[in-house]
């Protein structure tokens, strides 16, 4: 048996077909690899694509006045993010923030009750309105511009989102995370908005153990 197993290796070796079977097994793995990373860099070109048009969209939308405290136009935004796991319950593989953002005043006035006083926030850009959708929880997920927490609904009470309870005087209205182009010198006027849209999304439908595996897909607009 062993004898028949050697004359066959050296049949195999000393012909064309053989040196082509061998060639093609010693290839196989690269070709593998490069079918995988070509098909992985394909739906990673397809899922930013996705990722910018969901931000424009809703920049447009968020500009226009659309109300996203509701829920029927978080939905419009869910519908056109196919494949994000986008979800309304806080739960899926994305989140979305929209913020308004607005510069305070140099000399605008406050008062807490002690008297009149310069705000605390004087001339720096803060979040003055921000709605959410999606998986909004975890810090890895969080907006880029800052995670205000005092917000107030179209009816005056404590709420999640909405207007933001106090961006003139409470430092968590800072807009930490705004590029120097908005937030520096030449940026943003006083009292001007801007409305910014952001997403967030955790690609491992993409990820191959060992080879490629993205973390995080974070992609914003301002309008």
């Amino acid at each position: 048996m062993m004898l028949k197993t050697r004359s066959l290796i050296r049949k195999l070796a000393g012909s064309r077909k053989g040196q082509s079977v061998v060639e093609f097994a010693v290839a196989l793995p690269f070709l593998a690899l490069m079918s995988m990373g070509t098909f992985a860099v394909g739906m990673m070109i397809d899922r930013h694509l996705t990722l910018t048009q969901v931000v424009r969209n809703g920049g447009n939308m968020f500009a226009r006045g659309i109300d996203f405290s509701s829920s029927q136009n978080k939905k419009f935004i869910i519908s056109a993010a196919t494949g994000l796991e986008l979800k309304l319950d806080g739960t899926g593989r994305s989140a979305v923030y929209f913020s308004k953002l607005t510069r305070v005043p140099a000399n605008a006035i406050c008062d807490t009750g002690g008297g009149p006083r310069d705000c605390a926030n004087n001339g720096k850009v803060v979040i003055q309105e921000r709605y959410m959708i999606g998986k909004t929880g975890p810090s890895n997920m969080a907006s880029k511009l800052g995670m205000p927490s005092s917000f107030i609904d179209e009816n005056g009470q404590s709420a999640t989102e909405g207007e933001h309870a106090d961006h003139f005087d409470l430092p968590e209205a800072v807009a930490s995370g705004a590029p120097a182009s908005i937030a520096g010198a030449g940026g943003i006027l006083e009292n001007e908005q801007i409305y910014v849209v952001e997403i967030l999304h955790e690609p491992v439908s993409l990820s191959f153990s060992g080879i490629f595996s993205p973390e995080m897909i974070y992609t914003r607009g301002f309008f």
